[in-house]
């Protein structure tokens, strides 16, 4: 009995869905007004991914991996495009110094949800490969 009660508490899946749904609610009371609708759009794919996760199928692992490797490619592709912007030849020192200084100051919660989407990609590839076996 007491087994089957801590397995439900130190259950994966639970724990990254609270860490989700924590990282949301934080960011609904904590975003910059000119921040708020970008931050609530990723917080939303990764809070998703992490419902998805909490299936247990193999779809919902699928769809979680897809849902949750939103929020890295959209970093990358900030990122990426900042030469753009600034004008600055791509990948140049100015460009990795400047660019990492911008991704810096757009906010704190891109990078702490960035360890939840990890964490969804791997919990569900993890399941993924043990289906496959």
């Amino acid at each position: 009995m007491k087994n089957r009660i801590l397995s439900y508490v130190v259950n994966p899946r639970l724990i990254i869905f609270l860490l989700a749904a924590v990282g949301f609610a934080w960011l609904c009371f904590r975003s910059q007004p000119w921040l708020f609708h970008r931050n609530i759009f990723l917080a939303t794919w990764v809070l998703a991914a992490s419902i998805l996760l909490l299936t247990n199928t193999a779809w919902g692992d699928v769809a979680a991996l897809v849902f949750s490797s939103y929020l890295p490619n959209s970093l990358l592709y900030e990122f990426w495009m900042y030469s753009d912007r600034a004008e600055v030849p791509s990948f140049s020192g100015i460009h990795i110094k400047n660019g990492f200084a911008y991704l810096r100051d757009i906010d704190i919660w891109p990078f702490s949800s960035l360890g939840v989407s990890f964490l969804v990609i791997a919990c569900a590839a993890w399941s993924l490969w043990k289906r496959t076996r």
